[in-house]
């Protein structure tokens, strides 16, 4: 299972937390009603250790579903090879995603589905097998002083790495530096 599920939560603070060993995703927060959600300084080591899971897609964090005002910051994500490291999507808007270090998952930042208004900076993603950023179907996106390193060869996942940032059918989206 999850490490901490949520749905549709207001006003929460998530912080200072460690899991280790997490069947599906570290922190998945959910639904329509989410507002104003830190998620700040955790620690997740080792997410999608669960054999049902590792053709779904899961995350170390996730923040879907029309969650609004929210931030995701300072974290450390660190994956088995699979998943992605952060996830904003399905009509979510308003949200940062700051200075976390993700490293060991196929994709280190996922912002798709509808989403409008994200604010990726200052994060640091090691050994993404797949891409670094990911920004599908999305509005208003800002990707902003990341640094991205990706394995040179083919990925631990059998896949071909890709380009560090990928943006598809999206919008208003700008990357700088």
């Amino acid at each position: 299972g999850n490490g901490i599920r949520g749905d549709s939560l207001r006003n929460a603070v998530i912080t200072n937390n460690t899991f280790k060993d997490i069947g599906r995703s570290g922190i998945e927060i959910t639904g329509a009603g989410t507002e104003n959600v830190l998620i700040k300084g955790n620690i997740i080591n080792e997410f999608t250790k669960q054999q049902n899971f590792i053709n779904t897609f899961t995350s170390g964090i996730s923040l879907v579903q029309g969650a609004i005002n929210s931030t995701i910051e300072e974290n450390i994500i660190l994956g088995t090879g699979r998943g992605g490291g952060i996830e904003v999507a399905q009509n979510s808007s308003n949200i940062v995603v700051r200075s976390n270090d993700i490293s060991l998952v196929n994709k280190g930042v996922v912002i798709s589905a509808h989403t409008d208004n994200v604010s990726i900076r200052s994060n640091t993603i090691n050994g993404a097998n797949v891409r670094g950023i990911e920004i599908f179907q999305s509005w208003n996106i800002s990707a902003r002083d990341n640094t991205i390193a990706q394995p040179s060869k083919d990925s631990l996942v059998g896949k071909v790495v890709e380009p560090g940032i990928v943006v598809q059918q999206s919008n208003g989206v700008k990357v700088i530096n």
